[in-house]
C-alpha cells in the first residue's frame, strides 16, 4: 500500500481530508496486512477503500506470486448486492474522472460489468454480496469487507460476516505479507466478526492495524455540533453511528426519566376534537392468561420538525381464565373508532383474517403489516426519538410506563438486534402506543402504506 496517498492525489485527483490521510498513513507505516477501521458514518470509508482497490490493481507488483496468465482479484464484499454494485460504481467513477487519463485505458470496458471492473493486465475488481456461498479459491490480493458489523443474510443471520471472512480470507495467503485484508464499518454489537477482529488488534495481533475515529475527526464538513440533534434524539445510536463506539450487549432501551417526563399527570384519555386527524392501532391477542389485546388512538400537533404526538386513548383486554370474546372486543373498538372518526386500524398479521372480517362488518378496514424485526426496530426507534425530544404526550397509565421502561435491546444468538420486554414483563401496551406514534411521526409513510394496501386489496377483489 506504499504510495497510496500520493497515487490518490496525483493519479485519481483525490485529496483526502487530514483525518483520512492520518488513518491511511498509520496503516501503511504499520506494515500490517490487515486494516480494521472502526469509523463513524460518512467518514469516507467507501472513497478510501475504493482508492485502495484501484491502487492495488494497477500499482502493486505481484510478480512471482502468480502463475503465467493467472488472474488476480481484488474483492470488495458488501452487505447486499445493491451495495456491492455501488462500490463498483464508485470505483468506475474514480477511474473515469481520474487526473491521469491513461488510467481509464487500462480498463477493458467491454468485459467489465455492474459487478466487476476488468483490467487489461489480468486483474479484476469483483464486488460480492455478503453470502456464505461467496466464491472460494480466487487469488485475492486485497479483500475488503464493507460495513462488516452489519453483514447479515437470511440463511446465516448476523453470523454471515464471520462465514464470509472464513471463506475468503485464506485466498489472500498466496500473496504473503502483501495479501491485504481491509475491514471497515460503523460499529454495532461488542461481538461478531468485526468486534473479534477489532479487539484482536487492540490486544496486539501482530498482523492487524486498528483505527477508531468518530465522523467529525474524519470528515471536517460534519462537526460534532451539527450532530447535536441526533445525539439528543437517540444518544446510544448516535454514539455508534457517528461516535464509532460499540453498543453494549444488552440493556434498557428507553430512558425511564424521559418516559416519566412525557407522562401527562392526571390525563387518562382525551375526548374527540374537531381538528385532529386520528390514527388507531391494535395489537391483538385472545388466549386466556396470555398477552393482552390492546388498542390505541392518537393524533399529532405541529408540523415539520415541531411535530408532537398525542396519545388520546389506550384500551386493554385480557382473558384471565378463558379466551376473550372477540365480538365484545371488536364492538368496543368499533365504538372508539366511531367516536374519533377513524375508518382504518393498523395491526400486525396475527389472526388477520377473522379480525379483518370482524372489523369490516363494523365498517372499519384492518391494515395488516408484517411485524418483522426491522420494522419493529424502526417503530420503537421513532418512539425513542419522540421520548428523548419530549415530543410525545403519554397518558398517565402506570402499566404503560412500566412496560416502556422494561423494554430491552439485546442481540439474538446470531447477533441480530432485538427489542423486547425484559423477563417477566409484557410489551402489549408499549407496542400499540409505539405503532400509533410511528404512524403519526411519519404520516406520509403511514398513509402511503395504507393507500398501497387498499390498492392491493382492490386488485385482489377485482381478480
Amino acid at each position: 500500500m506504499k504510495g497510496l496517498i500520493g497515487f490518490a492525489r496525483d493519479v485519481l485527483g483525490v485529496d483526502f481530508y487530514p483525518g483520512q490521510r492520518e488513518v491511511l498513513n498509520e496503516w501503511i507505516e504499520s506494515q500490517k496486512r490487515k486494516g480494521i477501521w472502526c469509523l463513524g458514518r460518512r467518514s469516507g470509508k467507501g472513497l478510501m477503500s475504493g482508492a485502495a482497490a484501484i491502487h492495488n490493481a494497477v500499482i502493486e507488483d505481484y510478480t512471482g506470486c502468480l502463475r503465467p496468465g493467472e488472474t488476480r482479484f481484488i474483492v470488495p464484499v458488501a452487505t447486499r448486492q445493491e451495495q456491492a454494485r455501488e462500490q463498483i460504481r464508485v470505483i468506475k467513477e474514480l477511474i473515469e474522472n481520474a487526473r491521469d487519463r491513461d488510467l481509464a485505458k487500462m480498463v477493458d470496458q467491454e468485459a467489465s460489468t455492474l459487478d466487476e471492473v476488468v483490467f487489461r493486465h489480468n486483474v479484476v475488481i469483483r464486488a460480492l454480496p455478503c453470502s456464505s456461498r461467496s466464491t472460494r479459491g480466487l487469488p485475492i490480493s486485497l479483500l475488503i469487507l464493507d460495513e462488516a458489523a452489519h453483514m447479515m443474510t437470511n440463511e446465516d443471520g448476523f453470523a454471515a460476516g464471520k462465514r464470509v471472512y472464513q471463506a475468503l480470507s485464506p485466498s489472500t495467503a498466496q500473496f504473503g505479507a502483501r495479501g491485504y485484508i481491509l475491514v471497515t464499518s460503523t460499529p454495532l454489537w461488542a461481538n461478531g466478526i468485526f468486534w473479534d477482529l477489532f479487539s484482536a488488534g487492540l490486544r496486539g495481533a501482530k498482523d492487524t492495524f486498528v483505527a477508531q475515529r468518530p465522523t467529525w475527526e474524519m470528515n471536517p464538513t460534519i462537526t460534532r455540533e451539527s450532530l447535536e440533534g441526533d445525539f439528543l434524539a437517540d444518544p446510544e445510536s448516535a454514539r455508534a453511528e457517528y461516535g464509532a463506539e460499540f453498543v453494549e450487549g444488552a440493556g434498557a432501551y428507553l430512558p425511564p426519566e424521559q418516559v416519566q417526563a412525557c407522562r401527562v399527570e392526571g390525563r387518562l384519555e382525551l375526548p374527540p376534537a374537531e381538528a385532529p386527524f386520528y390514527m388507531a392501532a391494535a395489537d391483538p391477542a385472545f388466549a386466556a392468561g396470555g398477552d393482552a389485546f390492546t388498542f390505541a388512538v392518537g393524533h399529532r400537533i405541529g408540523a415539520g420538525d415541531e411535530v408532537t404526538v398525542v396519545l388520546d386513548v389506550l384500551r386493554s383486554w385480557r382473558g384471565k381464565h378463558s379466551p376473550l370474546n372477540s365480538d365484545k372486543v371488536l364492538d368496543e373498538i368499533a365504538a372508539e373508532c366511531s367516536r374519533y372518526r377513524i375508518r382504518r386500524v393498523v395491526s400486525d398479521q396475527y389472526a388477520v383474517v377473522p379480525l379483518a372480517d370482524g372489523l369490516r362488518r363494523r365498517g372499519i378496514k384492518l391494515i395488516a403489516q408484517p411485524l418483522h424485526n426491522e420494522l419493529k426496530a424502526d417503530i420503537f426507534g421513532n418512539l425513542k426519538k419522540l421520548l428523548n425530544l419530549e415530543r410525545i404526550q403519554l397518558l398517565d397509565d402506570p402499566a404503560l410506563a412500566s412496560e416502556l421502561v422494561s423494554l430491552q435491546l439485546r442481540p439474538s444468538r446470531g447477533g441480530k438486534p432485538i427489542i423486547q420486554a425484559a423477563s417477566g414483563h409484557k410489551d402489549d401496551r408499549a407496542m400499540v402506543v409505539a405503532t400509533v406514534a410511528h404512524s403519526l411521526f411519519k404520516p406520509t409513510q403511514g398513509r402511503a402504506f395504507m393507500e398501497a394496501w387498499e390498492r392491493r386489496a382492490a386488485r385482489a377483489k377485482s381478480a
